[in-house]
């Protein structure tokens, strides 16, 4: 007897979706494209030093408010507990010890007197993660065709609001670098989106569902993705197959996506809206992408060759 398309997705999609908050326990995220879109890929880092010491290795992720460090290089930095601060993931809180750092120093961001939260290597697959407490303000460059991670001042030129033919500039809004734009779109449907460079899979919330639902839009007949987050605890997540997304005025192939109201949603006052965060499995179509918190601004550039792709 054949096995079913949902039957051979859900053994494809049984992988790792986010070194952030993503398990993927079992089941499928949709169709082929998007599949072979989601399997684990190393996410990209930069260089830090902690009080001259290092160099460690971070992951930067736009869609995490704290910074947080491994336990294993804070042993090695002889650094001592705190206190006590709490950790959200993609379920639940949890309360995990802090330390304190009195400086921390990449590309040309300097931090001082941070009060950090440590969790297992294990569990980061990294030194550490950069969030919001530190790039905000800042200007991170995901390089995806050099593979390479930048940190810079934001862009002060009057002429950086334009954009040449092959990229395009989006506005965003939002506080404490919660950066967010409205130009973004699925199967048609308007959506506020955020760019979340530390999830491998683009997710939207169940208000974007309805909207598809009016259109026709059926959850797979798979059974549900489990998600569990670095805090513990699991939440489900539906698929169903989409015709286009587009952010930016670019089209992304891609005939998937998960839907879930992650508590992020909630957090960056999302829920009751159209929403997604957009994860790798879409960014990646691009072979640079900044996130200008200065300016307030998304860059998105196409690699030459795909520039013919861009909708009009």
């Amino acid at each position: 007897m054949l096995a079913s398309d949902d039957d051979i997705l859900g053994a494809k999609m049984a992988v790792k979706l986010s070194r952030r908050c993503f398990l993927a326990a079992a089941a499928s995220l949709a169709a082929a494209p998007l599949a072979a879109q989601a399997q684990p890929a190393k996410l990209l880092t930069v260089t830090v030093t902690i009080a001259g010491k290092g160099p460690f290795r971070f992951v930067v992720d736009s869609g995490a408010e704290r910074s947080v460090l491994a336990d294993d290089v804070a042993a090695t930095l002889g650094l001592t507990k705190s206190g006590r601060a709490s950790v959200v993931g993609i379920v639940r809180e949890m309360q995990v010890d802090t330390i304190s750092l009195p400086i921390l120093e990449t590309g040309g961001i300097v931090a001082r007197d941070l009060n950090i939260p440590v969790l297992p290597h294990a569990w980061l697959d990294a030194d550490g993660y950069l969030g919001l407490d530190v790039i905000d303000g800042h200007r991170v460059t995901f390089d995806f065709a050099q593979n390479r991670l930048e940190l810079n001042d934001p862009i002060l030129s009057p002429f950086a609001g334009y954009a040449r033919p092959d990229e395009s500039v989006l506005s965003a809004a939002g506080s404490g670098g919660k950066l967010r734009t409205a130009d973004c779109r699925v199967n048609g449907i308007g959506a506020t989106a955020f760019l979340d460079s530390g999830a491998e899979v683009s997710v939207g919330n169940s208000r974007l569902y309805e909207l598809l639902a009016e259109q026709g839009a059926q959850f797979l007949a798979a059974a549900p993705m489990m998600l569990t987050g670095i805090t513990g605890g699991s939440l489900p997540a539906r698929t169903l197959s989409i015709a286009r997304a587009q952010l930016g005025g670019f089209d992304l192939s891609t005939t998937g996506l998960a839907i879930a109201d992650l508590p992020i949603f909630e957090r960056w006052n999302l829920h009751e809206r159209p929403a997604l965060f957009v994860g790798l499995d879409f960014l990646r179509h691009f072979s640079r992408v900044s996130i200008d918190y200065g300016r307030r601004q998304y860059r998105l550039e196409l690699a030459g060759l795909m520039v013919a792709s861009r909708m009009a």
